[in-house]
């Protein structure tokens, strides 16, 4: 019991660390192949929504 816990551990570390290594390479990805205006202007949020 106690190597198939260490084998559950091991595999959420090695989980936790692929999606901290992915999260930004999806998050380039994204940006580089977003329209200018959609990185410039009021996007989704309407933060940069003129009044």
């Amino acid at each position: 019991m106690n190597a198939r816990r260490g084998i559950v551990w091991r595999t959420v570390v090695i989980a936790v660390v692929g999606l901290v290594t992915i999260s930004p390479l999806y998050w380039m990805l994204a940006v580089a192949f977003s329209t200018r205006a959609e990185l410039l202007g009021a996007g989704r949020c309407g933060c940069g929504r003129a009044r």
